[in-house]
């Protein structure tokens, strides 16, 4: 009988022999078959789940001899646990073997006995396959873990009805040992504590879980736990209520683990919500409404006018919220995202005698770059810290991360996308089964099972009641108003005659929260009788003719243009204009763009200063990053406004030229310091203009003017790959590509397909890569731009090599070398360290090292430090091939300490596996494993991806630690290094090197 142990340890025991896997993917590919016990896969299938970054070719020779190695080991003469053919392999369901996961599984979760989850269980000794990084074993262990959570509260359930407190204790305990800080075992271990008559005790267990929370994982105990403990110090009076954690009972699940979410080890936080600046005033029924409906449905959609509050009141409910879903509740902002509108082929001229509807790199409605739910799918993504996978889009990858989540997701803004958003949110519905989605929209989804529910303006003072002050006072609006009053006039309180005045303005503005908030500016220069007669007049004109003809939305345009009407011309005309802007933007921005014969650049500061006075214009919270300059945003609402006045005006259209003009050249200004060495502050300064860099795209892509998108897009090749946002690049790039004027710009075209070809290259899509960079070898050889050829060729180098195909790889990199080098200067040397690794995979060890010193003394000779790290890092493993460590060790803290000036993390995250790689050959694998958690904790919160040689050499770090140490031993080991900052393992390097 094989029986097989993969809950905690990774065991195998042929009729009580311990059988020995010797590799890692020999291992892998076990434990995937025999998890899916009677599933036939296909050889193709298995091949590219184990290895996604090998050839096809390499990946299956791979998968054969793995297999081999694995029915060597594991099948006997009698009996085939394996059934195999040429076209597909499965584990054999009808073997004699047992499985944990199987016992586990086993028993139901409602109708089973106290006793019959004991013996579930009891098999579980902790995650499933400690040790194994892969993505499919992330998904599985999630699944498994949530399950035993499950069964665990319902056996604690079921022990405390029967008042079995021993046992509650015995098994509370055990829970906590495999995850410390999980709520409910606390709550179970208190009140087994309290109903043994040991209250003492139940105390300390309180103080243990709160300290815990705390120190480790930044949060509060739960309402719950906090009840329990109010009954503590009551003195535990009552009788004892029957614990019943269900969804039913309750209204959602319980908070497990708050803040665990798609990874084996703890992450810095458990949600992502906004933190508004100001108060939240009154709303206390709507926020019960909203727990109400989330609890009994798993899509809520509050709708209602602009201004009304719909944001705010979704951030607050949902914050109240948060702790009831095992994952948190996470925050979706759209408005930024502009829905993309496919071209039709039919409207795309031709080039070069190729109609290009046929042309594979030309995104149309038959091949769009992102359709609307991928492009909400990214927002989605970006914020979860969904790792981009090759070969998934981003609908894909999300769907997968969430399957097995609890956790509530809210979509706010939803009204611009509103049919990618719901086609999303149904998917999301239909495979994310413990996903609830909480959405703001102007207008509901319009899915089966929505609960919509339309916000109210804020309570306003009764007119029948309106000479009793104490009754004004409480009405949500007058409170909001008094709020915002004292924010601009501090100490202020209302007298009883302003208390009438307010009344009045709040029930002409209808309780729309952002007009009460505008009308509460104006008390820094009017009374609130003045600001009254001023509202009333506004009003008496808009309110002439139908009653039908005044919406909401209408009241909150008039409450908007009334404060526009107070602005002197100077001001009315920068705030339209600042309109233009995506989202938020700098003083450097406004003074650029906004410039003209009626406002000076050096009159803007002094102009924006009196739009923020006047609750116009936000400032935003001040940046940690020290380099970033103080943003600038519009709420939506005004922002929107503004852009009617601005079309009012005649402007749009020039403001949007020298608004693309602008971040064109802010963009190409950025691309050669990109690999120098303030490659930092630029990065950074290009992240905190991501939604204006998109929106120019956007717009040119609108407009039909491609000019300063392309011009763009082949500036950013270096800011998308660096920062993890190789997806987004290809899809703005292959939409700049689109535009059908786009074939009239050929010098910048080419660029913008150089870009296309590195994202597509590293997304996987190696045909695509070598497609676009083809097409731009082709325009580049009839222009006289060899800095972008020699580009092109060295990129297509990378092609070649991630294909396997070497020979042509060190062809494309020498003729591309051989420009670079005829051009000087920052061009020289860009890729020569490639042409290094080309001749390492070709098996020429001596000639791959020449041409890693030969690179490192050129590039150290230029300082250009971001490329002189990677032949160091390179030379280090050949120093630590031949046993040569002192030389190896000075190689990689070298590369360390580039790398970490100019805050590459990917590069970072490569020098710490070098450092662990070396740390096992001074047999410290301690030191490794703790390294490597730091490693994945990098990779994992900057959704980061290696460079093909660097990912090797984590694999084959991985293989060396399992030989090494035990499975739990590895797991603490990494879990330490996850629990790291970053300066706490560089401090850990030095100490130990």
């Amino acid at each position: 009988m094989l029986e097989v142990k993969t809950l905690g340890t990774f065991e195998i025991l042929q009729n009580g022999r311990q059988l020995s896997i010797t590799t890692r993917n020999a291992q892998s590919l076990f434990a995937f078959l025999i998890l899916n016990a009677g599933k036939s896969y296909r050889r193709e299938q298995l091949a590219g789940l184990l290895w996604p970054d090998s050839s096809e070719e390499n990946a299956r020779s791979n998968l054969r001899h793995e297999l081999w190695r694995l029915r060597k080991v594991i099948d006997t003469a009698g009996e085939n646990f394996f059934l195999v053919d040429d076209m597909s392999i499965a584990f054999n369901p009808r073997s004699n073997y047992q499985l944990d996961v199987s016992i586990l599984e086993k028993a139901p979760l409602e109708d089973s006995l106290s006793d019959d989850l004991i013996a579930a269980l009891s098999v579980y000794h902790g995650e499933l396959l400690p040790g194994f990084y892969q993505e499919w074993v992330f998904i599985e262990r999630n699944r498994l873990q949530a399950l035993f959570e499950a069964k665990m509260r319902r056996l604690l359930e079921l022990l405390q009805e029967d008042g079995r407190w021993s046992e509650v204790l015995d098994w509370g305990i055990r829970w906590i040992s495999v995850e410390e800080w999980s709520e409910p075992a606390y709550r179970a271990l208190i009140t087994a504590y309290a109903n043994s008559g040991d209250l003492s005790k139940a105390a300390a267990t309180y103080e243990r879980l709160s300290k815990g929370l705390l120190k480790n994982l930044g949060v509060k105990p739960s309402e719950q736990s906090q009840a329990l403990y109010k009954r503590l110090k009551a003195g535990w009076k009552t009788e004892p209520d029957k614990v019943s954690n269900s969804r039913a009972s309750r209204g959602l699940k319980s908070a497990a683990k708050p803040n665990l979410l798609n990874s084996p080890l703890p992450r810095l936080r458990s949600s992502y919500l906004p933190r508004p600046l100001t108060s939240f005033i009154g709303r206390e029924t709507e926020i019960r409404q909203i727990q109400h409906l989330v609890a009994t449905s798993r899509l809520v959609t509050i709708t209602g006018s602009g201004g009304v509050g719909k944001s705010r009141l979704a951030i607050q409910a949902a914050r109240l919220l948060e702790s009831l879903f095992q994952n948190g509740a996470w925050w979706v902002e759209l408005a930024p995202l502009i829905e993309p509108t496919p071209v039709s082929p039919h409207d795309l001229p031709s080039e070069h005698g190729l109609p290009l509807q046929s042309h594979p790199n030309i995104p149309t409605a038959a091949h769009p770059t992102a359709t609307g739910s991928e492009l909400v799918a990214q927002a989605v993504a970006k914020i979860l810290r969904v790792a981009e996978t090759p070969g998934l889009t981003s609908l894909e990858g999300v769907l997968d991360f969430l399957h097995d989540k609890e956790l509530l997701l809210v979509m706010d803004n939803c009204e611009h996308l509103i049919e990618a958003c719901a086609s999303l949110v149904e998917r999301l519905l239909s495979d994310c089964p413990n996903v609830v989605i909480l959405s703001t929209s102007r207008e509901a989804l319009g899915l089966p099972g929505e609960k919509a529910w339309l916000l109210p303006s804020l309570s306003v003072p009764d007119p029948i009641r309106s000479a009793d002050l104490n009754a004004i006072l409480q009405a949500e609006a007058v409170k909001l108003f008094i709020d915002r009053a004292s924010d601009v006039q501090p100490g202020y309180r209302a007298s009883e005659a302003d208390g009438f005045a307010i009344a009045q303005i709040c029930q002409r503005l209808g309780g729309i929260p952002l007009a009460i908030e505008l009308a509460a500016a104006r008390m820094n220069l009017l009374s609130a009788h003045e600001i009254a007669d001023r509202l009333d007049s506004r009003f008496s004109l808009l309110t002439g003719g139908h009653r039908t003809n005044l919406p909401r939305h209408r009241t909150l345009q008039a409450a908007i243009e009334w404060s526009y009407d107070l602005l002197n011309d100077v001001e009315k005309i920068l705030f339209r204009r600042l309109s233009i802007f995506a989202v938020n933007f700098t003083l450097e921005a406004a003074e650029a763009v906004c410039n003209s014969e009626e406002i000076r650049a050096d009159e803007v500061l002094t102009i924006l200063g009196k739009l923020v006075n006047k609750s116009l214009l936000q400032v935003e919270p001040t940046s940690q990053i020290r380099s970033l300059a103080t943003r600038y945003r519009f709420l939506d609402t005004i922002c929107s406004f503004g852009r009617l006045k601005l079309a009012e005006a005649g402007e749009t259209r020039w403001m949007r030229d020298r608004h693309a003009a602008y971040y064109a050249c802010l963009a190409e200004k950025a691309e050669p310091e990109l690999i120098l060495q303030e490659q930092v502050r630029w990065f950074e300064r290009l992240q905190a203009e991501n939604d204006n860099l998109r929106a120019v795209i956007e717009w040119a892509a609108e407009s039909d003017q491609a000019e300063h998108a392309l011009r763009m897009v082949g500036a950013l090749m270096w800011f998308w790959f660096s920062n993890g946002s190789s997806r987004e690049g290809r899809d703005l790039t292959l939409k700049a590509l689109s535009i059908p004027s786009a074939v009239q710009h050929i010098e910048f075209r080419a660029k913008a397909l150089n870009t296309a070809g590195l994202m597509q290259c590293y997304l996987g899509d190696v045909d695509a890569a070598r497609n676009s960079l083809e097409e731009a070898l082709s325009i580049l050889k009839t222009l006289e731009d060899e800095t972008s050829l020699a580009w092109t060729l060295q990129i297509l180098g990378v092609v070649f090599a991630y294909d396997g195909k070497y020979d042509l790889a060190a062809e494309a990199f020498q003729d591309g070398l051989a420009i670079s080098n005829k051009l000087g200067g920052i061009r020289t040397n860009n890729f020569l360290h490639f042409l290094g690794d080309i001749e390492l995979q070709k098996g020429n060890p001596i000639k791959a090292k020449m041409i890693y010193e030969e690179s490192a003394n050129i590039l150290r000779s230029m300082g250009s430090k971001s490329f002189l790290a990677y032949p160091l890092r390179r030379l280090g493993y050949m120093a630590l091939k031949q046993a040569d460590l002192l030389t190896a060790k000075a190689y990689f803290l070298d590369s360390l300490a580039l790398n970490r000036e100019v805050n590459d993390k990917r590069a970072i995250a490569a020098c710490l596996i070098s450092i662990a790689a070396l740390a096992m050959r001074l047999d410290k694998p301690m030191i490794a494993a703790r390294l490597h958690g730091m490693v994945n904790k990098i990779l994992d919160t900057h959704s980061l991806y290696l460079h093909y040689i660097d990912q090797a050499e984590l694999e084959n770090l991985d293989s060396q630690l399992l030989a090494t140490l035990d499975a739990e031993t590895m797991k603490n080991a990494y879990t330490q290094g996850w629990e790291m900052s970053e300066e706490e393992a560089f401090r850990l390097v030095e100490e130990t090197f």
